[in-house]
């Protein structure tokens, strides 16, 4: 169904499809998804899509989401936890600001694209523990929580961040890729050995 110019979901489609492919229509909403309960894999790229339905909860298994190249500005709470089984997270090239501070209750995702958007801050990704690659290219980060980059919880392979005002770690830090940003980072604190003043009576 991509490239129909389609404005809403077409009532014929099946409902116990696995997959739907509705990229590069001019859906600006996604109204009736929930009906879909069976998509494993759903593409709504390159749409007019202004809001982040909270029908999705009800997509209970889908593994893979593109949602890149539209004009959403925010995602609701309480959507994420209820996709457990979702890998592959693609939201790159839309105007989000935050991203809901419940996405980390979404256990599977592998693979995490919020690059071109308007982020500040990416907190809310600390405690995903599958989390491989994550891209986060032309935002407005300042600095990427050190946590997300601590021996014991990372799982990363691939992280990219160029473009952002970085000052924590640089810029030039996050263009040498993880190991490189895992070494900027001061040790984990429970690592750090208190030397004992002797100079007290």
């Amino acid at each position: 169904m991509s490239g129909k110019k389609l404005k809403s979901l077409p009532q014929d489609l099946l409902i116990h499809a696995s997959s739907l492919d509705l990229q590069r229509n001019k859906l600006k909403r996604v109204i009736g998804i929930s009906r879909f309960s069976h998509l494993i894999e759903l593409n709504l790229s390159r749409n007019k899509i202004v809001e982040f339905s909270p029908e999705m909860h009800h997509l209970h298994k889908l593994e893979t989401l593109y949602m890149n190249y539209n004009n959403i500005r925010s995602i609701p709470e309480g959507i994420f936890p209820h996709l457990k089984r979702l890998k592959f997270l693609k939201l790159s090239a839309n105007r989000l600001s935050r991203i809901p501070s419940d996405i980390n209750q979404c256990t599977s995702i592998t693979y995490l694209d919020l690059s071109k958007n308007c982020l500040q801050n990416i907190e809310p990704l600390v405690g995903l523990p599958k989390l491989k690659e994550l891209l986060v290219e032309k935002n407005k980060l300042t600095e990427l929580p050190s946590q997300l980059f601590q021996d014991g919880n990372c799982e990363l392979t691939m992280c990219k961040a160029l473009g952002n005002p970085l000052r924590c770690p640089p810029e030039e830090v996050c263009a040498g890729g993880v190991m490189d940003i895992q070494s900027y980072f001061p040790t984990n604190i429970h690592d750090i050995y208190i030397i004992p003043n002797d100079n007290h009576v």
